[in-house]
């Protein structure tokens, strides 16, 4: 988590963090594996919930239609850029794209993305 913090930091994305641990007990049970990303909404207030790309399977639509949430998932533009290597080899992790970019054309590259909105 403190790697984590750090990076935003650095990268200069201001947001609040929570640690799981330390929240959990603030929240309802989901009572199936795709609904808990409703459970922390409704928990914490929030009327949209975006996961990453690979999860649209897991998460049942029409439940988050019924309560009123908005489902989304991110879809992030992977541009290849040097990496002392001759294949680019891409979404290794941060810590790549930072070691190779610096702070602020990463935070420049991290703006690239779309958000594909199934239930809006």
């Amino acid at each position: 988590m403190s790697s984590t913090i750090a990076i935003a930091h650095l990268l200069k994305i201001e947001t609040q963090f929570f640690q799981h641990t330390k929240i959990e007990h603030s929240v309802e049970k989901a009572a199936e594996k795709g609904l808990w990303g409703m459970m922390f909404c409704n928990a914490f207030g929030a009327d949209t919930y975006i996961n990453a790309p690979d999860g649209e399977v897991l998460y049942p639509k029409e439940e988050y239609i019924q309560a009123g949430i908005k489902l989304g998932f991110i879809q992030h533009k992977l541009n290849p850029y040097f990496q002392n290597n001759e294949n680019f080899l891409p979404a290794l992790s941060i810590i790549d794209v930072l070691m190779f970019n610096g702070a602020e054309k990463t935070s420049e590259m991290l703006q690239d993305y779309t958000i594909k909105w199934v239930n809006k």
